[in-house]
């Protein structure tokens, strides 16, 4: 998963495109969340996989918040319901 993000950094006007790389789309976003929470300015954010397809993520969805426990947690959750189901 790649996560192709433009940013303004505090100490200047500039934007910047940065590039992050994980195969966690969890990490990802916490990276992107990191960013965020030291007052770096998201103008876009893309999240590409692995065959080049892109979806472009809502930036007023990303407050500066950790996602990646909360994830997991959830796909516990849901991996309990569904071995249930089967």
């Amino acid at each position: 998963m790649l996560l192709i993000f433009s940013v303004i950094f505090p100490d200047s006007s500039e934007i910047r495109p940065l590039v992050f790389y994980s195969e966690s789309i969890e990490i990802g976003f916490d990276v992107l969340n990191s960013h965020i929470k030291h007052g770096i300015v998201l103008l876009s954010a893309v999240l590409r996989d692995i065959n080049g397809t892109e979806t472009r993520l809502p930036i007023e969805a990303i407050d500066g918040e950790p996602v990646k426990e909360y994830i997991e947690r959830l796909q516990i959750e849901w991996e309990k319901i569904l071995k249930r189901r089967s």
